[in-house]
């Protein structure tokens, strides 16, 4: 993504996301987005990408160049008369229960009481060919317990990365021994795949096969879906992963997370 759309990208999603770096390639970073986050977010996106469209041609074909304010402005407009649009068509049944499912999702929770929660996330650096993933466990408190980044060096499609990252914090947790866990992942199409495995040949097929049976072995291992803004400690650990040794345990929390660590506590 150039500049400018960046710029765009983060006034229409609140600056909560950093694209810059952090996949292989634009239609990466979308299928992320629409396998990852809320619907609102997926569609503010899609209009997104339609100003950007136009504001392309504005440029080629009248020499007309737009500011990422306007294009953003522009964006959250459409979305918001969108909105109002479709409030009106929906049954305030379906929508009652949209936002309370949304919500269950959306806010980081603690686990039962002796159970742990680990959440994990997978983050892909262009720029160097490196993919890192993360693990974060705290206790029923929402203490920290531990962490754990590893990065390799190696161009994985999204789903591959963020499966690895399941396994490995799976196998963190067989080491440990650790007997009741909930693991978290923010991609929608990972969990779905653990219920209704195929049967295909590819790299992304072989590691949920592996992913299912270390979970056959532990019957008190359980995978949940949250949407990236309850797993904002695992996403973060993972953005600041190449930057440390490629694999590192942290017994402490590093102060990159400590934000979301007290946020998700509060």
């Amino acid at each position: 993504m150039c500049k400018v759309s960046i710029l765009a990208l983060q006034l229409v999603l609140g600056g909560a996301f950093d694209c810059a770096g952090t996949v292989s390639s634009l239609a990466d970073f979308v299928f992320d987005i629409y396998c990852s986050e809320s619907r609102d977010i997926v569609g503010r996106v899609a209009l997104l990408l339609l100003q950007i469209w136009t504001a392309r041609n504005d440029v080629i074909w009248n020499d007309a160049h737009r500011t990422s304010t306007s294009i953003g402005r522009t964006t959250l407009e459409a979305w918001q008369q969108w909105q109002e649009v479709h409030k009106q068509h929906s049954p305030p049944v379906v929508q009652h229960m949209h936002n309370r499912v949304q919500g269950n999702n959306s806010v980081w929770e603690k686990p039962s009481e002796t159970w742990l929660k680990c959440n994990v996330d997978a983050v892909f650096h262009d720029r160097n060919h490196i993919t890192s993933f993360a693990c974060c466990v705290r206790d029923s408190r929402g203490q920290f317990i531990r962490a754990q980044t590893k990065w390799q060096r190696a161009n994985m499609t999204v789903l591959e990365g963020e499966a690895v990252a399941l396994l490995e914090a799976i196998h963190s947790a067989d080491a440990n021994r650790w007997n009741r866990v909930v693991f978290e992942s923010d991609s929608s199409t990972l969990v779905q795949a653990l219920s209704s495995p195929g049967h295909g040949d590819s790299e992304f097929s072989a590691i949920v096969s592996s992913i299912i049976y270390q979970l056959s072995l532990h019957s008190n291992f359980e995978v949940k879906f949250v949407r990236r803004q309850a797993n904002m400690v695992a996403h973060t650990l993972a953005r600041a992963d190449c930057s440390w040794a490629s694999h590192r345990i942290f017994y402490s929390y590093p102060f990159c997370i400590e934000h979301w660590l007290i946020n998700d506590n509060s």
